[in-house]
């Protein structure tokens, strides 16, 4: 398949919100297979937004199957596991894919700041194991990070590329390493934030004040370089001169976090996590995120073109 130029068939593996959004996405021009536990609560969660898309004036997926068996009587090209399971159980789904298809199939995974290198340890075949990081929802959002190392067949990671603009409407990147970019740019704000609240800096509620209303209103037109670029350097040399000894190292971050995972306050999914929310207000936040992205597309197709230039010029 790699070479080719035709829509790959795709099994995606996956119980989560983010595993729906990625079928409809690749199912606009590509035979997608959900395989799923979870195949009731995914079938209701597609059809609310296969919905959403038509009164959007997107057009319904063309061909999509949600199952919770092995689809073993169907060629696969594109295998994508969701960053939801475990290092073990991810290992066995690759050791299981590469017994049950192709030796041509392309392995995928979400890394969650997971090296690839160790789950390219678990297969036969680990010139075909990438890394790719989407983010959710999906099918409205321009991201698709491709990770590649020293092992990788190139023509493979290029595939991806190909694929991400030309079937699935994204503005991808390869990043050639272990680690994807998105990730370790995350993980240092996060340690930031962490620390400043934890040290009485600032609540958790004026954090993200300062950032949705400072980034949040630059960062889907411009990136961190070009609003360098558009500001002036030479400001940022000084903030950073000034702040650079002032930046949190501290190691103990995911300590927070994992308490608050032992204290069952995984966010909205049981309605506390760094705020409290209800049954109503988790299902308004959830409707508005999926509104707010339809927006922040058109207006990004709008001022940066990216399904014709792919955001390298302006």
């Amino acid at each position: 398949m790699v070479g080719e130029t035709s829509p790959p068939r795709i099994l995606i593996i996956g119980n989560s919100k983010m595993s729906c959004s990625l079928a409809l996405c690749m199912a606009g021009s590509s035979h997608v297979t959900l395989f799923t536990r979870e195949v009731g609560t995914n079938e209701n969660q597609l059809q609310l937004l296969e919905e959403e898309m038509l009164a959007n004036g997107w057009r319904s997926p063309e061909s999509l199957t949600v199952t919770d068996q092995w689809p073993d009587d169907i060629a696969i090209d594109l295998v994508y596991i969701a960053g939801e399971f475990g290092p073990d159980q991810t290992g066995e789904y690759i050791e299981n894919i590469e017994s049950r298809f192709g030796e041509n199939t392309i392995i995928t995974l979400e890394t969650m700041g997971r090296s690839i290198s160790k789950f390219q340890a678990r297969g036969k075949r680990p010139e075909r194991i990438l890394g790719l990081n989407w983010c959710e929802p999906v099918h409205t959002t321009y991201f698709m990070e491709i990770i590649a190392n020293h092992d990788t067949e190139r023509k493979i990671a290029e595939q991806l590329l190909t694929w991400g603009k030309d079937y699935w409407k994204k503005d991808p990147y390869l990043i050639d390493g272990d680690l994807g970019v998105r990730d370790r740019m995350f993980g240092a704000l996060l340690r930031e934030a962490l620390f400043l609240s934890k040290e009485g800096y600032s609540s958790p509620a004026d954090i993200d004040r300062a950032c949705r209303n400072d980034a949040g209103s630059y960062l889907p037109f411009a990136g961190n370089f070009r609003y360098m670029d558009l500001m002036g350097t030479y400001l940022y040399g000084q903030v950073m001169e000034k702040l650079n000894g002032e930046l949190s190292v501290d190691n103990s971050s995911a300590n927070l976090l994992q308490e608050m995972v032992s204290a069952n306050q995984n966010g909205m999914s049981t309605l506390k996590g760094f705020y409290d929310y209800d049954e109503t207000s988790v299902k308004n936040m959830d409707r508005k995120m999926r509104e707010w992205s339809y927006e922040v597309r058109k207006l990004m197709k709008k001022y940066n073109t990216p399904e014709k230039n792919h955001m390298g010029s302006y």
